[in-house]
Formats: structure tokens, C-alpha cells, sequence
């Protein structure tokens, strides 16, 4: 998470046609077309003249006849099978496709709140695919849409972006904690917002400090609609120098429940840890901390003034109205500006790693008697 505001999407990005390269070309099929009309015609032959038909040229026309009826069973062919070739590619199992997030292609997903809240494909639930535990957990994939959040380069060069990374990661542990009997609500479920788009919120393909704390409300909402019992928010650090890692979950020393986000956070920390650990990654523990201890500069001086996190802190009138109600953490278990740690990152290995490590410590959460 760069805390130092959303940075304006490359505008230099390829944009790949969904269809480019499946449809086959029309202009073949003219052509051999025309090659069979071509060919199709006996050649004229001299001396038939006026109305004398002898035994050879009744030949000659019955082989003429016959010819053009044959080239207009071929041609009848043809043009059925380019206007067969000319359609769109099947979307059966076995064509290939790019793959979607299995929850995106789920039809089990049921909006929550007010939709006038929440963009189209935003605050989504998701029943348990497993046991019913009769629990739901908010997951929220950082940043999205006009607000991209920490940028980094893998070590093979490769550009990677926080809201695309935590989108990934916030899917896989979605379908793991179904399985464990969890209902999931989405803060969102593809790259976009979470809160409608309100005019003047974006200026030149980016968020304003009042767009970035209108959508981070609107992700508060979503959980207190859901009732979620834990809140999830995931995210990925940055620093002007790449030599800077490591791993940190965030709470909020504040509220009624911060003893049980203390707990849980610490459960997040340890979990991601020993994930790492397990897989020889060499990722620094940069601890449990408050967020009023965070360092990082902010978006405006009223946040400042403000002091916590928004998704995790208390009330204040004028700025956060209706703050979330339940116990919860956001982690940053790597740097995208280190180029080994934005390697984890943007691996399969490494997100199943991460989502893995926070199932995990929900399991414990709830298993030690915690409501």
C-alpha cells in the first residue's frame, strides 16, 4: 500500500482485441470462389452455330450442364462454410480462452447494500461451499480501478501492480474460507471501484484525496452491510529504495474490539511468516503495528488530523460517520518495490501462499473462541 496517494494508470498499455487473430479470412474463401467459377465453364467450341445439334454437341451440352451444376453444389458449399468460419470462436470447454477467477464466473454471488452505494460488480456475497460455520468474513482487495496503489518490478523485469496483486490474492482466499464454511463478502470482484464514481472524484485517469476516502467509506459500508464478523483488508507496501522489505499486518488500537484485532493480526503475522518460511522465501517480520503509528504521509491534513485508518478506525464527525463494526486487519506481507519480494507477489505460488496464511488464521480465530 503506498500511502503517498494513487498514482495515474500508464497510459502506454497494450490493449489486446478480444477477438484478434480467431476469426479465419473472408478474402480466402472469395478467392476460391472464384477459382471454381473459373474453372467451371467448358471452352466455347467453333463451328457450333445456330440450332444444328448433332450427337456430339448434345455431348457437349449435357457435359456443360453437368459441369454447372457441380460448380454450383461446390459453390452453395463454399459460402456455407465461410459464413460457418466467419463466427465467433466457440466458448465451449476445450476452445481456448483466457481464464477468469472461478468466483467472477460463480452465479451463486448475491449483492449487498444498497446498490445506489456500490458499483455494479462490488460488495458481492458468496455462501459456503463447505460446512456452514454461520460466520461471514468481509475480504478487501486494496485499491482498483483509476487507483492502481504500490507499483514495483519483478526480478524478470516484469511490471506489477498492487490492485491487480491483491484482487488475486483476495479471489483465492475467497474460495479457500467457502470451502472452510465461511460465507465471503467481495469488497470487489474485478478491476473497478467499490463505490460509484461520483463526479469530480478523478482527475486525469486518477482518484482525488476526497474520491481515494469516498471509496475506502464505501468498503466500510459493504462490510457493515454484509455483518461481517472479521474484516479482511489486503495490501502490498512500496519505498523509494528497493532494498526496503518485509512483513507487517496493521490494526486499530482504538476501538471497542481492538484486543480482538490485536489478536487476529497477530494470527495474520505469524501465519504469513511461517508460509514464507516454508517455501525458503527470506521476507524480514516487520511486526504487529497500530495504525497510529504509520509513518507514511497522507493524502490531505484533515487525514492526517484523523490519524487512523479508515477501514479500521473509530468515528469522527465530518470525516468517517459510520465506521466499521467489527474486529479486523489489513496486511502488507511484501514490497512491490523490492524486486525478490514483487516476484513472491505476482506468483501462483506466492498468493496461494498468502491466502493460504490468512485462512489459516481465521481457522484460529474462530477455534480459540472468538466470536
Amino acid at each position: 500500500m503506498d500511502r503517498g496517494g494513487p498514482r495515474r494508470p500508464d497510459s502506454s498499455r497494450k490493449r489486446l482485441s478480444l477477438w484478434g487473430g480467431l476469426y479465419r479470412n473472408p478474402a480466402s474463401c472469395t478467392h476460391r470462389v472464384d477459382r471454381i467459377n473459373e474453372g467451371s465453364r467448358p471452352p466455347a467450341e467453333p463451328g457450333q452455330t445456330g440450332l444444328r445439334v448433332d450427337l456430339r454437341s448434345k455431348v457437349l451440352l449435357f457435359h456443360r450442364l453437368r459441369g454447372r451444376i457441380a460448380s454450383t453444389v461446390a459453390l452453395l458449399f463454399l459460402l456455407t462454410s465461410c459464413a460457418r468460419s466467419s463466427k465467433p470462436p466457440s466458448s465451449r470447454p476445450g476452445v481456448a480462452q483466457a481464464p477468469v477467477p472461478a468466483v467472477q464466473r460463480s452465479s451463486l454471488g448475491v449483492a449487498v447494500g444498497p446498490r445506489q452505494a456500490f458499483a455494479a460488480d462490488a460488495c458481492i456475497a458468496f455462501p459456503p461451499a463447505g460446512k456452514d460455520r454461520h460466520r461471514t468474513i468481509f475480504i478487501d482487495a486494496g485499491h482498483g480501478g483509476p487507483d492502481a496503489g504500490a507499483t514495483g518490478t519483478a526480478s524478470d523485469g516484469k511490471q506489477v501492480q498492487e490492485k491487480t496483486l491483491t484482487l488475486a490474492v483476495g479471489l483465492d482466499l475467497s474460495n479457500q474460507l467457502r470451502r472452510d464454511g465461511y460465507r465471503v463478502v467481495l469488497s470487489r470482484t474485478r478491476d473497478g471501484t467499490v463505490g460509484r464514481t461520483l463526479s469530480g472524484s478523478v482527475t486525469e485517469g486518477a482518484y482525488t484525496p476526497d474520491g481515494v476516502r469516498a471509496d475506502l467509506r464505501a468498503r466500510v459500508a459493504c462490510a457493515n452491510s454484509a455483518h461481517a464478523r472479521l474484516l479482511i483488508s489486503i495490501h502490498f507496501d512500496a519505498f523509494w529504495s528497493p532494498a526496503v522489505g518485509g512483513a507487517q499486518t496493521v490494526y486499530d488500537p482504538r476501538r471497542p474490539f481492538s484486543g480482538q484485532s490485536l489478536h487476529f493480526a497477530r494470527l495474520i503475522q505469524r501465519a504469513v511468516l511461517l508460509a514464507f518460511q516454508a517455501h525458503g522465501w527470506d521476507v524480514s517480520d516487520r511486526g504487529v503495528i497500530p495504525d497510529t503509528r504509520l509513518d507514511a504521509p497522507t493524502l490531505s491534513v484533515r487525514g492526517a488530523a484523523y490519524g487512523h485508518l479508515v477501514e479500521l478506525g473509530p468515528a469522527k464527525r465530518g470525516w468517517l460517520d459510520h465506521p466499521s463494526l467489527m474486529p479486523g486487519a489489513l496486511l502488507e506481507p511484501l514490497f512491490l518495490t523490492d524486486p525478490a519480494e514483487a516476484s513472491v507477489a505476482r506468483s501462483h505460488v506466492g498468493q496461494e501462499a498468502l491466502s493460504g496464511a490468512v485462512a489459516r488464521a481465521v481457522r484460529e480465530y474462530f477455534s480459540a473462541g472468538s466470536r
